[in-house]
């Protein structure tokens, strides 16, 4: 599929998919710009341990693309299994995790070759991730058989995220509709980069895995906070 028409099917049906999960002040849909901007961005020259003077990275541009495909629902599955083939394993991670934020069945089989097959760890690592999001992982041995060989994967990162696709299994966490509603809820792009280095961090609430709110102030004054972000992936 070439770019336009991976254009095109990202934006059919999108308008529609929108209209029931857009908060009142949410940026207007543009999943095939999002994706278009997320593609052409060199990830791969971010992933370093030292970021060169102004070398910020535009992981504006990850969570943008992640919020305008959870939005989209069953209209992103078209190009995000066509982005799940793309050159870039940065690419490929981001179109594996966000299947499985969607939670698509049509996805399984994409996501099992990329788990057993992709070289990259990175691609992997969110393979078993978002395998561990499917509606019928809990009772599909295939997945489960795949999930618990990874956790003897070379790559120490993919076992570990294998062993938590497990519980996530066992617990059954919420996806499809329920994560997408939960990874879109409060998205504020006016917001990113609020926090400041030596400045009181700003007031946020997350939902943790079973969905109970978790209020930053809720630690203030009792324990540390550490914010943990993946090395070397926006």
């Amino acid at each position: 599929m070439n770019r336009r028409s991976l254009l095109g099917a990202a934006g059919a049906g999108v308008l529609s998919a929108w209209a029931s999960r857009l908060l009142a002040d949410a940026p207007a849909p543009d999943l095939p710009g999002a994706l278009r901007r997320f593609v052409e961005v060199d990830w791969q020259k971010h992933a370093v341990m030292v970021k060169p003077p102004g070398a910020e990275p535009p992981w504006q541009l990850r969570l943008e693309a992640e919020y305008q495909a959870a939005c989209a629902g069953e209209a992103a599955v078209a190009p995000l299994l066509d982005l799940s083939e793309h050159a870039s394993p940065h690419v490929r991670g981001f179109a594996a995790q966000m299947l499985g934020v969607i939670g698509e069945p049509r996805a399984q089989d994409r996501l099992l070759s990329l788990l057993r097959d992709d070289p990259s760890a990175l691609a992997r690592n969110y393979a078993v991730e978002a395998l561990s999001r499917l509606p019928s992982a809990p009772e599909d041995a295939t997945v489960a058989a795949a999930i618990a060989a990874t956790r003897r994967d070379a790559n120490g990162n993919v076992a570990f995220s294998a062993q938590q696709a497990e519980l996530r299994l066992q617990k059954r966490v919420p996806g499809g509709n329920a994560l997408c509603e939960q990874w879109v809820a409060g998205y504020d792009p006016g917001r990113l980069g609020a926090a400041r280095v030596a400045e009181p961090a700003p007031a946020f609430e997350l939902a943790d895995d079973r969905g109970e709110k978790v209020r930053l102030a809720g630690f203030q004054g009792r324990n540390p906070v550490v914010l943990l972000f993946q090395l070397a992936d926006w």
